[in-house]
């Protein structure tokens, strides 16, 4: 019966394997220009400049008025912010 259980695990383990493997292949993205305009948008996002960002959003979206400061605390935390505390209880099972 030991012997059975070392080889079902085995194959469980290579499945992992092999399943995992496939999990980290890479993803293309087709080259598109919504594509480019994401990646843009996200290097100047990822880069914290406000006034670069500010500038990429008046450029590709113009009838879109949003300041950057406001765009870019939507990502920050969005749900912090709105968390209430907590009251503690004596509650006991």
């Amino acid at each position: 019966m030991g012997l059975m259980v070392m080889r079902v695990n085995l194959v469980l383990v290579l499945l992992l394997l092999a399943v995992s493997v496939q999990c980290l292949a890479q993803v293309t993205v087709p080259d598109t220009p919504a594509e480019r305009k994401f990646a843009a948008c996200l290097e100047l996002f990822d880069r914290g400049d406000r006034a670069a960002y500010q500038e990429f959003l008046e450029k590709n979206y113009p009838s879109h008025h949003q300041p950057a400061d406001q765009a870019m605390a939507l990502f920050v935390n969005p749900v912090v912010s709105s968390l209430q505390p907590v009251a503690s209880s004596n509650f006991v099972r």
